[in-house]
């Protein structure tokens, strides 16, 4: 009975796995790779991307002794149109993850006035600020605009005395400066400075994991020997932006 069930197992595992030349086929007696399978693949378990203890293969490709190695991500198995599984060497697109604004909304919510005379650099309080983390290295990329107004002398008269002034604004991300923008101009006669100026900014770097602060703070700015000066009033609009969006890197 028993040499009755043994033939018959075998004979049912023979219908189903075919072994031809060092190639294994499951459901094909034809297989023309080192596995193949004529059928809907399962697979139970899969590690996630980034996760501890879940495999057993060391980075060197041999094997621990126990389920203590973290699983890394960097290639995206694809098919032919045969269904022959290959890999390239990159991921799927990520989706980008806003950190900060891109909201549309007004992005500094209080206005700030200062004013420099005579070689003077006068930077503002924080305008607007963030702090964040980033769990996987990623390209951020930081925008800013932001309004100058009510610009005048330093005393609040009316600017009109012909001698070239700036205006600006900057990033300053972990307390390194990331971008600065600015406008000098001049202004001669009755034809004083008035209405808005924006003050913008973009750029994109790659961080690494870890935790960051970024601010945005104005400025102004009166050449040596300026002794009339600038003042000048950020934030006042609703149009300010502040944004921060991250995305994935391999």
């Amino acid at each position: 009975m028993n040499k009755k069930l043994l033939t018959a197992f075998a004979v049912s595992l023979c219908l189903s796995l075919h072994a031809q030349s060092n190639s294994v086929g499951i459901s094909t007696s034809t297989p023309t790779e080192t596995l193949d399978i004529n059928g809907t693949e399962r697979i139970r378990e899969l590690p996630v991307d980034g996760s501890s203890n879940v495999i057993y293969t060391k980075p060197d490709g041999t094997k621990s002794i126990n389920k203590d190695q973290s699983f890394k991500a960097l290639k995206t198995l694809v098919a032919d149109a045969n269904g022959v599984i290959g890999s390239v060497n990159w991921m799927p697109v990520q989706p980008s993850v806003v950190i900060s604004g891109a909201d549309g909304l007004d992005a500094v919510t209080t206005t700030s006035t200062i004013s420099a005379v005579n070689g003077e650099l006068t930077t503002t309080p924080v305008l607007a600020t963030k702090t964040f983390t980033l769990s996987k290295k990623s390209m951020v990329t930081f925008s800013y605009n932001i309004s100058a107004s009510d610009i005048v002398k330093a005393n609040g008269d009316n600017l009109f005395d012909g001698t070239s002034k700036r205006v600006g604004a900057k990033l300053i991300l972990n307390s390194k400066d990331i971008i600065n923008s600015g406008i000098p101009f001049t202004n001669s006669g009755q034809k004083y400075v008035f209405g808005v100026f924006y003050l913008n900014g973009n750029r994109s770097i790659i961080l690494s994991e870890g935790t960051y602060t970024v601010n945005l703070v104005g400025n102004v700015f009166a050449y040596t020997g300026d002794t009339i000066g600038i003042k000048a009033t950020f934030g006042a609009t609703s149009t300010d932006q502040f944004d921060i969006i991250a995305v994935l890197v391999q």
